[in-house]
């Protein structure tokens, strides 16, 4: 393909965010993006979506209904989210699902937990076994300096990946 019909993969907001071209905003009225967030290939769709700064979501993940996720949160692959707040500094992993949820500051969501109606203290790494929410253990480890620089790592790729394209235009 030549450069002059090459498209970018990332769209590029005003607040420094890119948003991949195979992202599904589905009410995008109702997203609010704090700046600096990736978002790739991710469906969104709600009446209310706030993401906080440096939030990564990441291939395959969906937020539904009203949504708040704090600044220098991960959102891994095929994660759903639906009707629930994240605090800051929290990953959230692959295959996970979150419904009615509230998961404070610095927490990390096993894969392929399945959590509903459930509240998560701050600095705990949660689970499911056989659909009820288990905190494995609770930790005062540095999440917030972790989480942060994945975050800034995963923008840091992806804003090369968009400015590589667009200076071959």
């Amino acid at each position: 393909m030549s450069t002059d019909t090459q498209t970018t993969q990332y769209i590029r907001t005003s607040t420094l965010s890119y948003i991949s071209r195979s992202s599904i905003l589905a009410t995008p009225e109702t997203l609010l993006l704090s700046g600096k967030c990736v978002l790739t290939s991710t469906h969104l769709s709600g009446d209310d979506i706030k993401i906080g700064r440096s939030v990564c979501l990441d291939a395959g993940s969906v937020l539904k209904g009203t949504i708040v996720v704090g600044k220098n949160t991960m959102i891994g692959p095929k994660a759903e989210i639906i009707d629930s707040k994240l605090g800051s500094y929290c990953h959230v992993c692959p295959s996970a699902s979150l419904t009615n949820c509230v998961i404070k500051d610095c927490c990390v969501v096993l894969p392929g937990s399945v959590l509903k109606n459930f509240t998560c203290p701050p600095y705990s790494v949660v689970g499911s076994e056989n659909g009820v929410a288990v905190i494995v253990r609770q930790s005062s480890d540095n999440m917030e300096f972790l989480l942060e620089g994945q975050c800034e790592e995963m923008w840091e790729r992806v804003g090369i990946i968009v400015e590589s394209e667009e200076e071959q235009r």
